[in-house]
């Protein structure tokens, strides 16, 4: 197989899914009947007149409008089928007057209804040769189906691009490709790609439908929840987001491909950006595809697969426009390149796309060098020993709060300002907790141990007063790290799903920034759960907000550097999934605090001073135990 077949080879599957959902469409309608059934060892949809069938007349614009009248033109449009998709069906159509195959597929005899024969008079008219009217109608839904999306077909041509740029033929890559597991690197530098390409493969889109799994242990390729099948499941494939992994440490990196790699299943690591691979996962590849950024050349083919425009009329009229194709992403090609609109009309909405870009990125800039300012300034303050909280980003709502710089020795008020979990009481194992911690992330910091390995997720409940925060506080001095405080009541703020969402991911990788650190969420009851156990209404915006919190919580490689504590007066209601392994499954109640905690919380306050109050409170017990004394003598 030469590429430029494979190529023709993988634009046809697109245009077969299109034409598998015009004919169910067809089904829907009832203008086709599907029936099932297997041949040899695949599974076939064998496609009959329906009930409701047509009036042809041969004329083919009259009969597309005829056909599109009984057809909804949403029912065409080219979705992503169940995640639990089958084996792709082969389609036929073939002769039939009333029955001969039933739905079952064991070819019984069926008669129709006396409503059928009234209601598709032109099938018994005539000879009664109804395989010219299904080759008519075949045609006919070839036409009126959907062209592939363009962000698939860009993706499936910049995958060819790279192969051709490989120096590999077809056989080679199809040869790697059917080893039992190989590891696959591909890049295509296109905001969207990665999630996009998990999608086509999730779906069989490009290839065998396979189930994805997160190798550091998130969410999926193509980001989807449903992803948690085995990993030696036959038809699971390892993925990995290329900007995620080659963020980690070179051993967190090691450990990561070799875990990916005992599970004997194949490897897919995605790039969007373009990083150059690190040096450990070329060494592993078996297959390097790395696609060049999309050009005219390329994304006018696209155009003229999905809209009928020809290349040189898109090669032509682009001169009009200043376009930077190298800000625009796939979610842009969707959202401007759609069948039914001029050329002029796209390329002038992609223009507009990609100055937005231009001036978010500016906006960004400039943002991220005062951020980069406050952060120095406080890294760079003096051990004077007083902690500072400054307010990073309004939009965010979150304070960073730096250790304080305690003295070797302290003693007196000086010591009660600046609290550390060795002189909490009352909390139990939480202080066990916080203490143990503190041991290995000195471990951690010298490599003698893993991230994974450490337990850095807690959620902390306990009636309102019993020092939550504040053991956020003595948790931040007694490691020496930040403390980002942030509560769900902020992230809720905005109202706007998609800036909740939003908020949720920044306060997250603002506290990665400035990792090792420690993340201490409020009130994270106020997430509430997706089963409908809070009692809430409009299940769709709290399920999308679980979810989201899920994703940042999940995985080692994501959150590797990152101690992250929850707060809550209410643990019952949140979302069982919260607490689950490798989210906050560490649970840990504070009570209110009995008479020896009180005596320690009393103590630490006063400092120096406890033993003097202590002594003229004694002083004054005694005073008035020999004044009663006194009183009760002069009585008698």
């Amino acid at each position: 197989m030469t590429v430029d077949r494979l190529e023709r080879y993988l634009l046809g599957r697109l245009n077969r899914r299109s034409l598998r959902i015009a004919y169910r469409a067809a089904v829907a309608a009832d203008i086709l009947r599907a029936h099932q059934r297997t041949i040899g060892m695949h599974p076939v949809t064998i496609y009959t007149p329906g009930a409701r069938a047509v009036t042809l007349t041969g004329a083919t614009t009259a009969d597309r409008r005829t056909l599109l009248r009984s057809i909804s033109r949403d029912a065409l449009l080219p979705v992503l089928p169940p995640v639990t998709v089958r084996r792709h069906d082969i389609d036929l159509v073939i002769e039939d007057t009333v029955g001969d195959i039933d739905a079952s597929g064991t070819g019984a005899e069926t008669e129709a209804t006396p409503a059928e024969a009234v209601e598709r008079p032109q099938l018994r008219e005539g000879s009664g040769d109804h395989s010219q009217y299904l080759v008519k109608l075949a045609k006919l839904l070839q036409a009126v189906a959907h062209p592939p999306p363009i962000t698939e077909t860009v993706i499936v041509l910049s995958i060819v691009e790279a192969i051709r740029r490989s120096h590999l033929t077809a056989a080679q890559v199809l040869e790697v490709l059917s080893r039992p597991a190989p590891v696959v690197l591909l890049r295509l530098p296109i905001r969207g790609f990665e999630q996009t390409v998990g999608l086509m493969i999730e779906h069989g889109i490009i290839g065998r439908a396979m189930r994805l799994r997160d190798g550091g242990g998130g969410y999926s390729l193509s980001r989807r929840i449903h992803s948690g099948q085995e990993p030696h499941d036959q038809n699971t494939l390892i993925t990995f987001r290329a900007g995620e992994i080659t963020n980690q440490s070179t051993e967190t990196r090691r450990q990561l491909l070799a875990k990916a790699l005992s599970t004997g299943r194949p490897v897919l690591v995605a790039a969007e950006d373009e990083e150059p691979w690190p040096d450990r996962m070329t060494s592993s590849a078996d297959l390097i595809l790395d696609a060049p950024k999309i050009d005219w050349q390329l994304l006018g083919q696209a155009i003229e697969i999905t809209t009928g425009h020809s290349r040189a009329e898109v090669e032509e009229t682009s001169r009009e426009y200043t376009i930077e194709l190298g800000r625009l992403g796939l979610g842009d090609f969707a959202l401007a390149i759609k069948p039914g609109r001029t050329i002029s009309n796209v390329l002038s909405r992609l223009e507009s796309f990609a100055q937005e870009d231009a001036d978010v990125q500016r906006d960004d800039e400039g943002a991220g060098s005062t951020k980069q300012t406050v952060a120095n300034g406080e890294r760079g303050r003096t051990s004077s020993g007083s902690e500072r909280s400054r307010r990073v980003d309004k939009t965010l709502s979150m304070d960073i709060i730096q250790p304080a710089q305690l003295p070797a020795i302290t003693n007196g008020k000086r010591a009660a300002q600046h609290l550390r979990v060795e002189q909490l009481t009352g909390y139990g194992d939480a202080r066990q907790w916080a203490l143990d911690l503190k041991t290995d992330l000195v471990l951690w910091g010298s490599k003698e141990v893993y991230w994974a390995d450490m337990s850095t997720k807690l959620l902390l409940s306990g009636p309102p007063g019993t020092g939550k925060t504040t053991f956020a506080r003595a948790l931040c001095n007694s490691l020496q790290i930040p403390l980002l405080a942030t509560s769900v009541g902020q992230w809720l703020e905005p109202g706007y799903l998609g800036d909740v969402l939003k908020r949720m991911t920044a306060v997250f990788e603002v506290a990665k920034e400035h990792g090792p650190a420690i993340l201490f969420i409020d009130e994270v009851d106020g997430i509430g759960r997706r089963d409908g156990g809070a009692g809430r209404t409009y299940d769709d915006y709290w399920i999308s907000v679980v979810n989201r919190l899920l994703e940042l919580l999940d995985g080692t490689a994501k959150s590797e550097g990152l101690i992250v504590v929850g707060a809550t007066n209410r643990p019952g209601v949140i979302d069982p999934a919260i607490r689950r392994s490798g989210r906050l499954e560490r649970h840990i109640e504070i009570p209110l605090p009995d008479i020896d905690a009180l005596e320690g919380i009393i103590r630490h306050h006063l400092g120096g001073d406890f033993r003097s109050v202590l002594a003229s409170a004694n002083q004054s017990v005694s005073g008035r135990s020999k004044n009663s004394e006194g009183a009760a003598h002069a009585t008698r």
